[in-house]
């Protein structure tokens, strides 16, 4: 039997490129690799295992790297996959956290996104942001009146 190498050759090839966007779409190698190159650990395994929990590396990610370049080590991968998990936005949060860091507005993660969570089904998508900016902006505020503008802030009463 004659092998034709006119059949077998574009048939390889074939082959190979399908195998290879499969790999890519299961295991996002650039992402990884803009995390590795951004100094943020994280393993293929770990961004594969997302992709099976049906979690976004592409958000989980940059976000990873923008907290880490902004000095917010205490950060991980699994709050914010339990995070986005939980119906919460990823990406506004780590937004409000690094602002409130630049602005020396003492913000925790579990505060933050508890905010985020209280604030998702709210017609004016009350978030982080609101917090942040009435921290910044009321520094001569008392604590009471500052929680009641932040009921105020949070939820338009």
């Amino acid at each position: 039997m004659v092998l034709n190498y006119y059949v077998l050759v574009p048939a390889i090839v074939l082959g190979a490129v399908i195998l290879l966007s499969v790999f890519f779409h299961f295991v996002p190698f650039f992402l990884w690799l803009s995390a590795k190159v951004s100094g943020v650990k994280i393993s293929l395994i770990q961004l594969f295992l997302m992709r099976i929990r049906n979690v976004p590396p592409g958000i989980i990610v940059p976000s990873l790297i923008e907290a880490h370049k902004a000095g917010l080590s205490t950060i991980t991968r699994d709050e914010l996959e339990a995070h986005y998990m939980a119906g919460g936005h990823v990406e506004k949060v780590v937004h409000a956290l690094v602002s409130a860091s630049k602005a020396n507005i003492d913000l925790s993660f579990q505060m933050a996104t508890g905010i985020d969570l209280a604030g998702r089904d709210d017609p004016g998508e009350c978030s982080c942001y609101h917090v942040v900016y009435a921290q910044s902006c009321i520094h001569g505020v008392v604590p009471q009146q500052r929680l009641q503008l932040y009921d105020h802030v949070l939820h338009g009463i």
